[in-house]
């Protein structure tokens, strides 16, 4: 499958092309809806991954439309950190042929972008259900991201969150810095967050992680 991804967060965007295209995938990445529509003027796309949070605010609804003018064959798929019902709305009345939140694991992504290149209609991956229905609060999503991570990520967190820099993780875990940092980017790609400090935040105040050490 030949993947679009546009978000203007690079490294998160980096990240999971990585892993996309370790699934055997085709992944061109661009930063903005406008340099997608170049791509899409180049490359044949079967499924455009588009966040909604770009700088300028509705900007990525209208991406959402200018892949559709550029390129009628190119699916377009929300992937996003939000967990707002009115923007799973505005996204479908956009155009998009699916909407899957960045808790999401990368299994549920993928299983969205088949669906989307299949033409299944419109549904929803990774959201939480207050996001879905409209019905619930949004602390059940976060719980739900943790249990996304892996043990090794898992440990991860828990570090960022005592303060651990990339080089002590490392050391503690007896692995490279090249492997710790790796294993920060899932946790970030996995939580949905964009910074070390917005999934300690996001962890702290949700109490995703315990109070004990790592490892203890």
């Amino acid at each position: 499958m030949q993947i679009l991804i546009c978000d203007d967060h690079t490294m998160f965007a980096e990240c999971l092309a990585d892993l996309l295209r370790a699934g055997g995938h085709g992944v061109i990445t661009t930063a903005t809806p406008s340099e997608a529509r170049l791509v899409l003027l180049d490359h044949q796309v079967d499924v455009c991954l588009m966040d909604l949070a770009f700088p300028g605010g509705a900007e990525g609804l209208v991406g959402i439309r200018t892949v559709g003018e550029s390129s009628p064959e190119t699916a377009t798929v929300v992937l996003t950190g939000s967990d707002d019902p009115d923007d799973v709305a505005m996204a479908r009345e956009a155009g998009a042929a699916g909407f899957v939140a960045k808790v999401g694991s990368i299994a549920a992504i993928e299983a969205a972008l088949a669906r989307a290149r299949s033409g299944r209609g419109f549904f929803t991956e990774g959201v939480s259900t207050r996001a879905a229905h409209g019905g619930e609060s949004g602390h059940r999503s976060y719980e739900t991201s943790i249990c996304f991570l892996t043990a090794r990520e898992r440990e991860t967190l828990e570090r960022l969150c005592r303060g651990e820099t990339t080089s002590v993780m490392a050391h503690h875990m007896g692995v490279s810095q090249a492997t710790a940092r790796s294993h920060v980017q899932r946790v970030l790609m996995k939580l949905g967050v964009h910074s070390r400090l917005e999934a300690i935040a996001l962890a702290t105040h949700n109490g995703l992680v315990g109070a004990e050490a790592p490892g203890r």
